[in-house]
């Protein structure tokens, strides 16, 4: 039987797909907060997607769903059927955020999060958890404004 390479492509690029997004969630800090603050997923909230932000070592460009609510912040991939594997929703609660600053970056506003018990930092880019802010109080520095 002969194979052509499209058929090739067919069954090599999941399986590459695949074992990619495992490396990513492994290696970047996913899995390690999924562990710690894994939650179901959850449709009671309001989600704000195609977002971008950085965890741990990884950069999620525009496939980061967020959502902000008294609970805590929830993050998940998304669209799910393309980035969901390895990477479950996480929800952190409040109270585990030692601190968020807001940083410029080159043109952008970030939001840097530390966690009180991980070394997993999460950066959100631009204006990405609008919401969030009110719950985090003191822990959040803001950028002055020139003058």
């Amino acid at each position: 039987m002969h194979w052509a390479p499209e058929y090739l492509f067919a069954i090599i690029f999941p399986v590459y797909w695949v074992f990619v997004l495992w490396l990513i969630a492994k290696f970047g800090g996913w899995a390690k907060l999924a562990d710690k603050y894994g939650c179901e997923p959850s449709f009671a909230v309001s989600w704000t997607g195609w977002q971008s932000g950085k965890i741990g070592m990884t950069n999620y460009k525009s496939c980061l769903w967020l959502a902000a609510t008294a609970e805590g912040l929830y993050i998940k991939p998304g669209p799910a059927f393309l980035f969901g594997l390895w990477h479950p929703p996480i929800r952190i609660p409040w109270s585990a955020i030692s601190s968020a600053e807001e940083r410029n970056l080159l043109w952008t506003r970030s939001l840097v999060i530390k966690l009180t018990d991980s070394n997993t930092q999460i950066t959100l880019y631009g204006q990405a958890l609008p919401d969030g802010q009110r719950y985090l109080g003191d822990k959040l520095k803001l950028l002055e404004k020139r003058k």
